[in-house]
């Protein structure tokens, strides 16, 4: 089974519940479908896990789950500079939510453009990546460049922002990447 066959038969296991917040944004089951995901990456690619853009650690403790079981490690980079949602309360919720794997965790409070950032994709090897930084077509852009060796990288927040799908098909394009988008997801998937 391919890959995109395996996110459409985990998509169908959580169909878009109207009664969830946002449903129209594909909101619902996302950490799910990428929790039920990572197994079948780490059973065809080496590597570790990326996460750009953590908020909170909601999505990072799901990462940070899968990650243990697999002796893989997860990388994240989020400045919390007070652009978009993250700022400084935000960042202590996020090491509260996420203190307990420490032993799995690596955590850089840098943005994902930063030289040390690269520095982190250049010195480790990633199997998956989540790009869920800025919600902007260019900050998208520039995450997705910054990623392109990565196997397999799910796009979030497609449905969430203007030219944000326009931007993941052009890529797709430019990248040769297989793609996928469900329509009830927000986030799409690219295949290397």
């Amino acid at each position: 089974m391919s890959i995109i066959e395996k996110i459409k038969e985990i998509e169908n296991l959580y169909k878009e519940d109207s009664s969830l917040p946002n449903p129209k944004f594909g909101a619902g089951y996302r950490r799910e479908r990428i929790r039920d995901l990572l197994p079948y990456v780490f059973e065809k690619y080496e590597g570790d896990v990326l996460e750009i853009g953590c908020h909170v650690g909601k999505t990072t403790i799901f990462l940070c789950e899968q990650a243990r079981k697999f002796n893989r490690k997860v990388f994240c980079l989020d400045p919390y500079c007070g652009v978009q949602e993250g700022d400084e309360n935000i960042f202590q919720e996020f090491k509260k939510n996420t203190e307990q794997y420490a032993d799995v965790l690596n955590f850089y409070r840098v943005s994902s453009q930063s030289d040390e950032a690269r520095e982190v994709l250049k010195n480790n090897k990633f199997s998956f990546v989540l790009i869920d930084g800025l919600h902007t077509v260019d900050g998208c852009r520039k995450d997705i460049d910054l990623c392109k060796g990565i196997p397999v990288q799910a796009i979030d927040d497609l449905t969430w922002g203007k030219g944000l799908k326009k931007l993941f098909l052009q890529k797709a394009e430019e990248y040769n990447y297989e793609s996928y988008h469900g329509e009830v997801c927000r986030e799409g998937y690219f295949i290397k």
